[in-house]
């Protein structure tokens, strides 16, 4: 499943969203910026089932991209930027990394919240992926 996240974590910052100091993702040291938007962004996977009884596994997932951004700063620029990244992973694309596919069915976004002084907007994209064993 390493395939299936780095397709993500490399697709994400090689759209340049953000710069790389502004992307938080696993296991990467982050600081987050004074007055500034950054993303954390995180793969969720479900479980691996067999497709065939010779090589192929199927699972699917989520990608959570969380946006972040100081509170009393309005919506319009998280959700821009919103607009701008499910219009990069739009349904039905097909991202790689190395010999590893993965296709996006669907995405979500959850209503933005203000909290402990940063506005959050969640951005959900769920995935399929099928991988040799």
């Amino acid at each position: 499943m390493l395939k299936v996240n780095q397709a993500f974590v490399d697709s994400f910052i090689k759209a340049g969203f953000f710069d790389k100091k502004m992307i938080a993702h696993e296991n990467v040291i982050f600081t987050p910026p004074k007055d500034g938007m950054y993303a954390e962004i995180m793969v969720i996977e479900n479980d691996v089932t067999p497709l065939d009884l010779n090589s192929i596994n199927e699972s699917d997932g989520i990608f959570r991209v969380i946006l972040r951004s100081p509170a009393g700063g309005g919506a319009v620029a998280v959700r821009t930027m919103s607009d701008k990244i499910t219009a990069f992973y739009r349904i039905g694309k097909t991202i790689e990394y190395d010999t590893q596919r993965v296709v996006i069915r669907k995405f979500s976004a959850a209503p933005g919240e203000s909290r402990d002084g940063w506005y959050t907007f969640i951005i959900t994209i769920y995935y399929k992926a099928y991988t040799r064993r």
